[in-house]
C-alpha cells in the first residue's frame, strides 16, 4: 500500500505500533477530521513518508506535549517532501512550540 486516507474517524486516538513493519511503502498518509486523534504511534512512521496531510485533528494539534513529540518523530523522516497542517479554529487555541 503506498497510500493511506483516514477520514472521519471520530473514536481513532492514534494510529497502530508497527506501521514501520505493516507498511513499509506508504507514501501518502492523510488524516482528516479525526478529532479525538492524540498522537502517532511511538515506533514512528514508515520512513518510506513522502506526503503527510493532518487535518483538522483537534486533540494532536492542541496537546504542546504531543505536539512536541511529533515534531521530533517527523525529523526522523528522511524522505518526507510535504506536510500540510490545517486547523479548522473551532477548538481550544494551539500552543506553539
Amino acid at each position: 500500500m503506498m497510500s493511506l486516507f483516514i477520514n472521519e474517524c471520530k473514536k481513532l486516538k492514534r494510529l497502530p505500533e508497527g506501521m514501520k513493519e505493516l507498511l513499509p511503502s506508504l507514501k501518502e498518509l492523510t488524516l482528516w477530521n479525526c478529532t479525538d486523534m492524540e498522537s502517532f504511534p511511538d515506533g514512528g512512521l514508515p520512513s518510506s513518508l513522502q506526503l503527510l496531510v493532518i487535518h483538522d485533528c483537534e486533540k494532536m494539534m492542541n496537546g504542546r506535549k504531543e505536539l512536541q513529540k511529533t515534531g521530533k518523530r517527523l525529523k526522523r523522516l528522511s524522505s518526507l517532501k510535504e506536510l500540510v497542517i490545517t486547523h479548522n479554529g473551532n477548538d481550544e487555541e494551539i500552543v506553539g512550540g
